[in-house]
């Protein structure tokens, strides 16, 4: 969905809220349609609030968690879900990719690292989580290893856009031929329009 028809879908689901406020459904998927217009700060008042009337915490918590790391609230996300155990395995996955990326923004690279083993352990074909352990392979000087990561992740999930740009930075800073680079970033690109980075 582009940004734009997540900001009508906004519109929609507030008007719908101020008629029926105790709608949990259109709570959430206000929550989702902020998160998707990229409103992160208000995206998490609105998945907190649908948790505290009863929403299901293994589907609310990871988005919440998502939430909160793109609103740069690093410290709250660790605090608050640093502890947290959930069931579902996908779930997990997500909110410990979070994690990891909420410690290794406040410096802690041990917490960061362990967050994201949990992520794998819990999951280990998640797509956050590969992407993740590909950059940190990348990270320490193992660019190669990083890049076969992101190919077998992109041999079963072709349309991850992400994925795409992420192969295409592993490319280029492997020195790969510049027409194969350029063929992958627009791969990117023609996946994600909003993918800026893969021009």
């Amino acid at each position: 969905m582009a940004k734009a028809d997540y900001k009508t879908a906004v519109i929609q689901l507030k008007a719908a809220l101020q008629k029926e406020p105790d709608t949990l459904e259109s709570r959430i998927l206000l929550g989702r349609a902020l998160l998707g217009a990229k409103e992160y700060v208000n995206a998490s008042v609105e998945f907190g609030k649908a948790l505290e009337q009863g929403g299901d915490p293994e589907k609310l918590i990871p988005e919440m968690a998502l939430a909160l790391l793109n609103a740069g609230e690093f410290k709250k996300l660790t605090i608050t879900y640093g502890n947290t155990t959930l069931k579902d395995k996908d779930a997990t996955a997500s909110l410990k990719c979070s994690l990891a990326s909420a410690w290794g923004a406040q410096g802690d690279s041990a917490k960061a690292e362990l967050a994201l083993e949990a992520a794998l352990a819990a999951a280990p074909a998640f797509p956050t989580a590969v992407m993740l352990k590909a950059r940190y392979l990348a990270s320490h000087n193992k660019a190669e290893d990083g890049l076969q990561m992101v190919e077998r992740l992109l041999a079963t999930n072709g349309n991850l856009a992400d994925a795409w740009l992420l192969k295409g930075e592993l490319q280029s800073a492997l020195n790969k031929d510049a027409k194969t680079i350029q063929a992958t970033y627009r791969k990117s690109l023609d996946l994600d329009k909003g993918n800026i980075p893969a021009l």
